[in-house]
Parts: structure tokens; sequence; C-alpha cells
């Protein structure tokens, strides 16, 4: 749109550069006319028509040179358009590269942003796979000690189991004995006794390990 305008008004001042050219040309012949004229009649013309034919002359040499200028100041306007119309030119030329250059910044950038979007979901996806082999392993952890501790009351058990029985007191194995010299009676251990089959266990460890054994 701006460039029709400038090549609109270039149209107008070559149109009133011509014009002026014109008007120079008609002055011109006029001049030359009237030149030749006053030099014809000089000699035989009244000094009063002398001085006027001079002022004529006079006149017409100012015009003249008005119309020169005039010109000349047309000339510096049309040089003027052509020099805008030219950069005009040359920007228009520019606005495709100048887009095309936009363009691709526009897809690199939206690129760009694909990227640290997948980035983000892997950074989270690794983040939650972190979170459950944490879990698994706290989970996996306590599975060992409680396996650790299962064994160690296994072993206590078995170490209960073999170990040789007490024995007995005098005053149980001698049937001599006086009642007055009879200890009383010790009190009743208490009852390991198994819910599901009445197995009587030693001492309450040994009573989970069965009783885990014994429901499964």
């Amino acid at each position: 749109m701006q460039g029709q305008s400038v090549e609109a008004a270039l149209r107008m001042e070559r149109q009133a550069a011509s014009e002026e050219k014109r008007k120079l040309a008609q002055l011109q012949v006029a001049y030359h006319q009237l030149f030749q004229e006053y030099d014809n009649h000089i000699k035989s013309s009244l000094v009063g028509s002398e001085r006027k034919r001079g002022m004529q002359l006079e006149d017409l040499k100012q015009q003249l040179q008005q119309a020169e200028e005039a010109l000349v100041a047309k000339q510096e306007v049309i040089d003027k358009l052509k020099e805008e119309a030219e950069q005009h030119k040359i920007v228009m030329e520019t606005v495709p590269v100048l887009k095309a250059q936009a363009d691709i910044y526009k897809a690199d950038f939206q690129a760009e942003r694909q990227a640290r979007e997948k980035l983000a979901e892997k950074k989270e996806l690794l983040q939650e796979q972190l979170e459950q082999l944490q879990r698994e392993y706290s989970k996996l952890k306590a599975s060992c000690q409680e396996s650790a501790r299962i064994e160690d009351m296994r072993k206590r058990h078995v170490e209960v189991s073999q170990a040789p029985l007490p024995p007995a007191p005098a005053y149980l194995s001698s049937p001599l004995a006086l009642p007055s010299q009879r200890r009383s009676p010790p009190e009743e251990p208490p009852d390991f006794c198994c819910p599901k089959c009445q197995y009587q266990a030693p001492d309450m460890d040994t009573l989970q390990i069965h009783v885990m054994e014994c429901i499964e």
C-alpha cells in the first residue's frame, strides 16, 4: 500500500515537472521572439518603447529564472521520491526473508518446548519409578529382617530342644524325705499350647514359630 502511494506521488511529480518544462519552453520561445523583435526594432523604437521592451525583457528573464529554479526543485523532489521508492522496494524484498526467519525461530521454539515437556514427563516417570523401588526396597528390607528374626527364633528353638534336662530335686528323688523337709511345689510354668493342634511348646518363641507353620 505504501509502495502504491509512493508511485502515485512520483507520477504526479513527473507530470508537474513535464508541465513546468512545457511552460519553460513556451517562455523560452516568447523570450526569443521578444528578443528578436527588440533586436529588429531597437533602432526605430522610441526611448519609452525601448524602456518598456527592456522591462519586459527583464521580466521574462526573471520568469525564466524562477521557472528554472522551480524545475530544479521539482527534479530534487523526483529524485527523493525515486530514492524512497527504491528503499521501499528493498524493504519489500526483505519481508519474505524475515518471515522465513521468523518461521524458523518459531519452529525451533516449539521443538525446544516439546523437548522440555518430554524431559519433564520422563523425569516425573523416573521419580515415580524411584519411589516405587524405594517402597519395594523397604518391604524387602522388612521381610529380610523378619526372616532373620524367625531364623534366629528357630535356632534358639533347636538349641532349647537339644539342651539336656536339669536333674530332679533331691526331695523328689528321695522317697524317705520327711514331710517337714519337703519344699513347697514349684509354681506351674506358663502354658505355651498351640490353639490348633494343642502342641505344647517350651517357650513363647517356639510357640510362635510352630503356630505360623501350623496355620500354613
